[in-house]
């Protein structure tokens, strides 16, 4: 049994809150910060900042890295396909708009795309593994 006695045993047996991992996504690009969620509760602050493009920012579980995903005859990811489990997305996101989605997410691999005119083809992708919230020694 642990006991939490003073302000810095209190913080550190909190419940911790929701992570929040800022997207940004730019003309062709997307950037997270933090780079990589921990499993949990994650809240994602997509902001599109390019100033000619409409976006879109979707997350999706698979075992299949990024340049792997199953695509359509117009290039686009086959958002459909059931090598892939869509976890969420922002969809048309205009310049200068932002969404905020929020998110359980389970130890596993995720792909993030942007699937407007196929996007993810020319740098608009990334992945990244969510390990386990708590490691057991």
């Amino acid at each position: 049994m642990t006991l939490c006695l003073g302000v810095t045993a209190l913080a550190a047996c909190a419940e911790p809150g929701p992570q929040t991992i800022d997207v940004t996504l730019t003309t062709y690009g997307t950037a997270l910060s933090p780079q990589r969620p921990h499993a949990g509760d994650v809240k994602f602050v997509v902001k599109n900042v390019a100033s000619d493009m409409t976006h879109e920012f979707f997350l999706v579980k698979t075992d299949l890295s990024q340049e792997n995903l199953p695509v359509d005859e117009d290039g686009k990811i086959d958002e459909n396909s059931p090598q892939i489990q869509k976890i969420i997305a922002a969809e048309d996101l205009n310049p200068g708009k932002k969404s905020e989605l929020s998110v359980k997410l389970t130890p596993g691999h995720y792909v993030y795309f942007c699937n407007i005119n196929a996007h993810h083809m020319i740098g608009m992708r990334g992945e990244f593994t969510v390990a386990p919230r708590f490691a057991a020694k």
